[in-house]
C-alpha cells in the first residue's frame, strides 16, 4: 500500500492538473443547454469553474484518494453520470482504466468537446446510455468499481431500479461507491429551524425548468442510505460522513456552523459516503474503527 502522504500528494496533483484542463472547457460550455432540466445552473454562467469544480474539490479528492490507496492499475471503473468529468480524468492521469456512462441528449451536445478531449486524450470510454430504458446485459459484470457520486438524489423516483442494475453491473466481487447528500446535516437543520427553508433547489428552478428535473428531488439520511443499499443486495463495508467544503472566508455564523459540523457529531456533516459490494461475497475489507479501513491479505 503507498504511504498516505505520497497518497495525498500524487492524487491531489492530479485532480489539481484536471481542474486547469477542464477549465478552457468549462469557461466555454453553453450553460443554457446544460440548463434545460435544471435551471439552478444558470447561476453558474459567472464563475462555472468555482461552482462545478473548486466547490466540489473534496468530494472529488475523497474518492480519488480512496480508489488510489486500495485499488491496483488494472481496476476497471465505471463513473456513472459523466456531466464535469473531474474523478474520471484524475483516475485515468494515476493509471486506471475508466469508463463513463451518460444519456447524453440531455445536455444537446453542450458536453461534445469535453468528450472528445477524454477519449482522445485519456482513452475513457463515454457510453451514451440510459441505464433506466436500454438493455444493460452488455454490460453485465464488465466493472471491478462502480461510482455512484452525487446521483442518487437527483433521481425522479426510487433508487431501487438503478442500484440494481449497478448490482448486475458490477463484477460479483467488485465495490459500489455512492454519495449522497446529508439532508440531517448541522447546516440544513438550522436553516430550517430559523428560515422555515427546506434543502431543496428555489420552486422557481424547479418550476421553469423541463421534465425530468435533474435537481436534488430527495436527499438522504445515514439510515435512508442504508436501508436503500441492503434491500438492493448490498452488503456495506465502509460508511463515513464528511464536510465538503474546507473553511474559508464566509460569514462568522457560516464559519461557526462548519467548526461545529465537523467537531459535533458525524451526522452533522453534509456529505454521506459509502463502500458497498454484493451480498454473499468474499470481503476484502473489514471496517477497523469509524474512519479506518484495513486490507486484508
Amino acid at each position: 500500500m503507498l504511504k498516505v502522504k505520497q497518497v495525498k500528494r500524487e492524487v491531489s496533483k492530479a485532480v489539481q492538473e484536471t481542474r486547469e484542463e477542464l477549465k478552457p472547457f468549462l469557461e466555454k460550455l453553453d450553460i443554457e443547454k446544460i440548463s434545460k432540466h435544471n435551471r439552478g445552473y444558470l447561476r453558474y454562467a459567472q464563475d462555472p469553474v468555482k461552482h462545478f469544480i473548486d466547490g466540489e474539490l473534496i468530494r472529488y479528492l475523497h474518492t480519488v484518494n480512496f480508489i488510489y490507496s486500495y485499488f491496483p492499475k488494472s481496476t476497471r471503473i465505471l463513473d456513472i453520470g459523466f456531466f464535469i468529468p473531474v474523478v474520471p480524468i484524475g483516475l485515468s492521469k494515476l493509471g486506471f482504466k475508466v469508463s463513463t456512462i451518460e444519456k447524453l441528449s440531455y445536455y444537446e451536445g453542450a458536453l461534445d468537446k469535453i468528450i472528445s478531449f477524454v477519449t482522445e486524450k485519456y482513452g475513457i470510454k463515454v457510453i451514451d446510455f440510459d441505464l433506466f430504458k436500454d438493455n444493460s446485459a452488455s454490460l453485465m459484470h464488465q466493472f471491478d468499481v462502480v461510482l455512484l457520486l452525487a446521483i442518487l438524489e437527483h433521481l425522479n423516483g426510487t433508487p431501487m431500479y438503478l442500484l440494481e442494475i449497478t448490482r448486475q453491473i458490477v463484477n460479483p466481487d467488485g465495490y459500489v461507491i455512492v454519495e449522497v447528500p446529508n439532508i440531517e446535516s448541522l447546516s440544513k437543520r438550522l436553516t430550517f429551524l430559523i428560515k422555515g427553508k427546506l434543502p431543496y433547489p428555489p420552486f422557481e428552478d424547479y418550476f421553469y425548468s423541463e421534465y425530468p428535473f435533474s435537481g436534488h428531488n430527495r436527499e438522504y439520511t445515514i439510515s435512508d442510505l442504508k436501508y436503500a443499499l441492503i434491500k438492493s443486495g448490498f452488503d456495506l463495508v465502509r460508511l463515513e460522513i464528511f464536510h465538503h467544503n474546507a473553511l474559508k472566508r464566509r460569514s462568522l455564523k457560516g464559519n461557526m456552523i462548519y467548526i461545529l459540523e465537523l467537531i459535533g457529531p458525524a451526522s452533522w456533516r453534509p456529505n454521506i459516503w459509502a463502500v458497498a459490494r454484493p451480498k454473499s461475497y468474499h470481503k476484502r475489507f473489514e471496517r477497523h474503527h469509524d474512519h479506518e479501513i484495513v486490507k486484508k491479505n
